[in-house]
């Protein structure tokens, strides 16, 4: 049996797939990618190792839909992101009134990690600026330390809808060079603004800096907020729904360090940066939009991530305190539907009564290459190895077909991407593809299939090898489905 929820997201990942916004998302990379201006951060080893040219653009509706471009799935550490939910946090443990009399809500001029209080309350000026943070991981509850970060650590498992790690390498260089973060802890301790446990507290707080997420994660945390603390995609409540505002209200007023009042007026939209080059902006009802590249301004945000948010924001009307009607309307766009978008041929697609195979293959082969492999026709071990994948792919594809599927007759479309991709020949591309719709003419009424890639709708089964000569492991998701044209 077949659930609504399969039913739902399937229904979603279509759209997504013939929407126009995508088409849009796809031009931004090509637009400012050249941009070379802005440096990676150093100021410890392990964030000195990020590319420069990395670049990864999500968008995640309210509904689940979910559209990509570029580098989204490189992992990076957190770092003042997670300032912003941990806040939530911290909230739903004691409440805003309490919260709030351990941290301010005020933007401050002065930077991010300086070493100041505001000298009327002695609180921090807000939960964005490392003294805030610190106060507010401080006012995370667990009997230990090992307690405290489960549930941060499950806290960004529910927004985002998988669980994460944290890099060990780069914790440990915040830890040996966070005095000037202890110098505020001690500040914030004669003041009665955090408990004395500094040095777990500390760690706390490094470690929660120190989780590895990406650009797809970014905008799912972003999409939660926006879905009212729901997770889109899992539907679990990440935060309580009474203390989204709280945290979407800091972030819009607070979230990108001192450049914060400059994107409220450019861009509107709630969001927070850090160092390792990511950007989570909401847009409250509708969708949540992550950035991810590396080289920062002077302020510390991501440049290309701000001009990204610009456009998005720009071109559909997103800024939150915006009242006239945009020439592109955002549902259309994402739909598919015509009335917004001149010029574009496209319709908008109807989903039909589907049957899904919501399952991973797992394809494993052993092969005599190291490093890169193209199917290049000339290649006999590439040649040889793509017989191989092709037989023992399409035997698993009948196979579970089979076991699924009731009455495969009443298929007429079939979608199999994977989500390793390599990169082939025009020529083996074309020989993929024929091969398949030959095994596949058992479903009499197959008349479509989708291959599905980016850079060549093509069949990709195999990428990266091993330095022990293995192949990787590649998931090869398959779905079947019907679309009508309306």
């Amino acid at each position: 049996m077949v659930e609504t929820g399969d039913l739902q997201s399937l229904a979603n990942s279509i759209h997504s797939v013939t929407s126009p916004f995508r088409s849009y998302l796809s031009d931004l990379p090509d637009k400012y990618q050249p941009l070379d201006h802005g440096t990676v951060a150093d100021y410890i080893p392990e964030l000195a190792l990020a590319r420069p040219e990395w670049f990864g653009i999500s968008v995640v509706t309210t509904d689940g839909q979910v559209f990509e471009v570029g580098d989204c799935d490189k992992l990076f550490t957190i770092q003042s992101i997670s300032k912003a939910f941990v806040y939530g946090l911290a909230i739903e443990d004691h409440g805003r009134e309490y919260v709030n009399s351990k941290v301010s809500v005020e933007p401050t001029g002065e930077a991010f990690n300086a070493i100041v209080l505001d000298e009327q309350t002695n609180r921090p000026y807000n939960p964005m600026v490392n003294a805030g943070a610190i106060a507010t991981t401080d006012l995370v509850k667990g009997h230990n330390a090992t307690e405290r970060l489960k549930r941060i650590l499950d806290m960004f498992r529910r927004y985002t809808g998988r669980e994460h790690d944290i890099n060990v390498p780069v914790f440990l260089s915040e830890k040996a060079t966070g005095n000037r973060n202890r110098a505020i802890a001690y500040l914030m301790l004669n003041f009665g603004m955090v408990a004395d446990r500094i040095e777990e507290t500390l760690d706390l707080y490094f470690q929660q800096c120190s989780i590895l997420i990406n650009g797809h994660d970014l905008a799912m945390m972003a999409a939660t907020l926006a879905n009212g603390g729901v997770n889109p995609i899992t539907k679990e409540r990440a935060i309580d729904e009474r203390y989204v505002q709280d945290v979407v209200s800091v972030m819009l007023t607070c979230g990108m360090y001192d450049y914060s009042g400059e994107w409220t007026y450019r861009v509107g939209m709630p969001a927070k940066s850090g160092v390792g080059g990511g950007i989570t902006a909401v847009v409250p009802g509708k969708l949540g939009v992550g950035t991810f590249s590396p080289p920062l301004d002077e302020k510390g945000n991501s440049v290309r991530g701000i001009k990204v948010c610009e456009d998005i924001a720009r071109d559909f009307g997103l800024h939150l305190f915006n009242v006239a009607k945009s020439e592109r309307v955002l549902k259309d766009w994402i739909e598919g539907a015509n009335r917004s978008m001149p010029g574009n041929p496209r319709k908008k697609f109807r989903l039909r009564t589907m049957l899904v195979v919501p399952f991973v293959l797992q394809v494993v082969a052993a092969v005599s290459l190291v490093g890169w492999l193209s199917f290049k026709s000339g290649q006999r071990s590439g040649n040889a190895l793509a017989t191989q994948l092709r037989h023992e792919v399409s035997d698993r594809v009948e196979q579970h077909l089979n076991a699924y599927l009731v009455n495969p007759t009443q298929i007429s479309q079939l979608n199999l991407s994977a989500y390793q991709l390599s990169i082939l020949s025009l020529r083996d591309q074309s020989r993929l593809r024929r091969y398949f719709f030959e095994q596949m003419k058992l479903f009499k009424n197959v008349s479509y299939i989708n291959f599905g890639s980016k850079t060549g709708s093509l069949l990709a089964l195999v990428a990266r090898m091993t330095a022990s000569s293995t192949l990787n492991r590649a998931n090869l998701r398959v779905q079947v489905y019907s679309l009508a044209m309306p």
